[in-house]
């Protein structure tokens, strides 16, 4: 898998893929330092499964116009491979909304943690690393 390929295939808006050692700094700093707005209430906990379904649907299509960057199978695999990077038995991952379904239902809700028109992602925060994967599109 070619992670310069997955980026170059999102050829709108700000595709982010970004890693750090966490030792045991606040949740806070670490969006902070993602370039995340440090309001951790606006992220919620979810599961391996559905960071995948939040990474697939940024990889997919644009956030702002609903337009495909990729066919969704290409999205769901690499997506899939994005998330397993990050992901151990020990980690944690938020992300900042209601990304199922995105593409395909009239009704959103999301917790923007930049200054874009439209972002998502997700935190992956373990024992000794963590990572973000976001997205910011603007219409």
């Amino acid at each position: 898998m070619n992670i310069t390929q997955i980026l170059n295939d999102r050829s709108c808006g700000y595709f982010k893929i970004k890693c750090t050692h966490s030792c045991d700094v606040s949740i806070e700093k670490l969006m902070e330092y993602f370039g995340l707005a440090p309001i951790p209430g606006y992220l919620e906990e979810c599961d391996f499964n559905y960071a995948v379904e939040v990474v697939k649907t940024i990889l997919w299509k644009d956030l702002a116009y609903g337009v495909e960057l990729v066919k969704e199978s290409v999205a769901i695999k690499n997506a899939t491979y994005l998330v397993e990077q990050f992901f151990d038995e020990n980690t944690k991952i938020y992300t900042n909304g209601n990304w199922a379904n995105y593409h395909t239902i009239g009704s959103r809700s999301c917790n923007p943690l930049t200054n874009a028109t439209f972002d998502a992602g997700v935190l992956f925060v373990g024992q000794k690393h963590a990572a973000c994967i976001w997205v910011e599109d603007e219409d």
